[in-house]
């Protein structure tokens, strides 16, 4: 053999144990790194999953939120309108009408000499109280107008269930895709 060829068969087999451990010790450095990725990723699913059930069962309590607060009314409300009355009134009338006159009258006399009536004027004084008691119908057939403002003021008491709003809806979504997510994740074949 040719001394130069075993020196260069040296040197190759020297370079190529080189790359071997060198290619080994890198592929430990990368094996004990996605080692440490895994546990750091199972780690975190197991965090995420707890975060999730702890937001899922935070979610179902929103749903369940009743909201309950009072709105105070301070206001007025107009009234503009024509009220219609038709009816009959039965009024009574009971007094008494004082009648004080001087009343002159021609009365015939009869004389028993001449046996003849005689034409005589009389004046007669009247004074006397005239009771009246009189019950006379009215009617009544007229649109009274009416304006006024009507003063409200109370506290209306208001209680809002969550579950039945627009954002009952929504909660329901995002919890139902929160619980699909924390099943995939809590899924024994998911390896990661």
């Amino acid at each position: 053999m040719v001394p130069e060829a075993g020196g260069q068969l040296n040197w190759f087999i020297f370079g190529l144990g080189m790359l071997i451990v060198v290619s080994l010790a890198l592929n430990i450095a990368i094996l004990v790194y996605a080692w440490r990725i895994r546990t750091q990723v199972a780690e975190l699913r197991t965090t995420v999953t707890g975060m999730l059930a702890r937001a899922i069962g935070d979610l179902h309590g929103f749903e369940k939120l009743i909201l309950h607060f009072t709105v105070r009314v301070d206001d007025s409300l107009p009234v503009r309108s024509m009220l219609p009355v038709r009816d009959t009134l039965l009024i009574g009338f009971k007094t008494q009408v004082p009648v004080r006159q001087t009343v002159t009258l021609d009365v015939m006399v009869n004389t028993p000499l001449l046996n003849t009536k005689l034409p005589v004027s009389v004046m007669v004084p009247l004074e006397i109280d005239v009771p009246i008691d009189l019950k006379a119908p009215v009617e009544v057939n007229s649109d009274i107008p009416v304006q006024m403002d009507i003063p409200v003021t109370l506290d209306v008491p208001v209680a809002i269930d969550l579950a039945q709003t627009e954002l009952g809806n929504f909660i329901e979504q995002v919890r139902s895709g929160l619980t699909a997510l924390k099943a995939l994740l809590d899924t024994p074949h998911l390896r990661l």
